[in-house]
């Protein structure tokens, strides 16, 4: 018979949203179990990224036990511990054991999960010439996008036919994650060029080591993505498709993205990309679409220094919302939460227990204010793993 009560709290298992059974008829929520663990574990991160934030106007938690879609909260508070969110509520009910910590003051102002760019191509596309310049260079970059509220963000790299020049690819875009005070993901774009064999003997073991995602590109039949997906493992498949998606849609099944141009229908389990800047390119911006037919959707920037640059997620979230259809909520969802999704971290993008403590403080009370104003620098100050990163005055 299932556990109806926290045997420490003694919340029902509705009240606490869910209740973990243990032998004896003992059982614990969710919450309980991370303040056990908050104060069972040793500090594994250092003293000065456990604080308390007081005085939020509204927190955005994307939590779905909230109210909302953004599982929203007035008059919040939020603790984090060794980089964790280890409590998130209304201020007036912030336990006393958080009466300690450091704090940051709010002053009213909205208090959000960082923002989640699903796809940057920061390094640009093809060979890199000295790789320590460009890694400099692109480190620089996403230092700038972290100062606009950019907390993680994934790096496509490579797709030569050269295979030197995959192994060094791989090992610049190591080298921008270890620069940048972000959460970065590294995901190798499969060269179509490159005989799958030699793939698999010469580049896997290097791309294995150096990256979490493998981006492969629709080469043209549907069959032929297919073929390409066993050659990936154990890296994590995200797929591009072409101007004209079917069948390739369905060779999507089992990834963790989809995104391209001809990309309009939902597939169960793998989140859509839409990219703003796509716009740009005369292509369309199909969220609504998409939304509406039950996808769940991420931005992605496709920022490249050789091309164009867009360091400002309001600027991407008000296009989302003007010519994607969007509503601003959803638009914000996209922005945070689905991009974690996008990106196989399902511990950001959101602010409850247990979760990575990365957020941003905005300088408004009004999350409409990002769309109406979206070229105003609204992030006064960016939280990564419980550590402030950058702040405005």
């Amino acid at each position: 018979m299932a556990t109806a009560r926290c045997s420490f709290c003694s919340r029902s298992a509705e009240a606490a949203g869910s209740i973990v059974a243990g032998p004896r008829g003992v059982g614990v929520c969710g919450e309980c179990a991370a303040l056990a663990a908050e104060v069972a574990l040793d500090a594994i991160r250092p003293e000065e990224v456990d604080r308390v934030i007081r005085a939020i106007g509204f927190v955005v938690t994307n939590d779905r036990r909230n109210d909302g879609l953004l599982g929203g909260i007035e008059n919040a508070a939020l603790a984090i511990r060794r980089g964790r969110v280890t409590w998130v509520g209304p201020e007036r009910h912030l336990p006393s054991r958080y009466a300690e910590l450091p704090s940051l003051d709010a002053g009213g102002r909205i208090v959000c999960p960082g923002f989640i760019d699903a796809g940057t191509e920061l390094l640009g596309r093809g060979p890199i010439g000295e790789p320590e310049a460009a890694v400099e260079r692109a480190a620089g970059l996403a230092a700038a996008m972290v100062v606009e509220g950019t907390t993680s963000f994934d790096l496509a790299v490579g797709g030569t036919d050269d295979p030197m020049s995959e192994t060094v690819s791989l090992a610049a875009g190591r080298g921008v994650a270890e620069r940048v005070a972000a959460s970065v993901t590294v995901s190798w774009r499969v060269p179509a060029g490159i005989p799958p064999h030699e793939l698999r003997r010469i580049l896997l073991p290097a791309a294995a080591r150096l990256a979490s995602n493998a981006l492969v590109t629709c080469p043209g039949p549907p069959h032929e993505i297919e073929a390409w997906l066993p050659v990936t493992r154990p890296l994590r498949p995200r797929i591009e498709v072409c101007d004209e998606p079917d069948g390739c849609v369905e060779a999507a099944e089992g990834a963790l993205s989809v995104s391209g141009p001809g990309h309009l229908s939902p597939i169960d389990g793998v989140v859509s990309i839409v990219e703003p800047l796509a716009l740009l390119d005369g292509r369309s911006l199909p969220a609504r679409k998409l939304w509406d037919a039950g996808a769940v959707l991420a931005l992605a920037s496709r920022n490249d220094p050789g091309r164009r640059m867009l360091r400002s997620p309001a600027l991407m979230i008000t296009l989302l919302v003007e010519v994607g259809g969007l509503s601003i909520s959803e638009a914000i969802w996209a922005a945070t939460r689905g991009g974690a999704l996008a990106l196989g971290d399902p511990e950001r993008g959101r602010l409850r227990p247990g979760d990575i403590a990365d957020l941003l403080v905005l300088d408004t009370d009004s999350l409409g204010d990002l769309v109406r104003r979206p070229d105003t620098g609204w992030v006064s100050v960016v939280v990564s793993g419980g550590v402030v990163v950058a702040t405005r005055p």
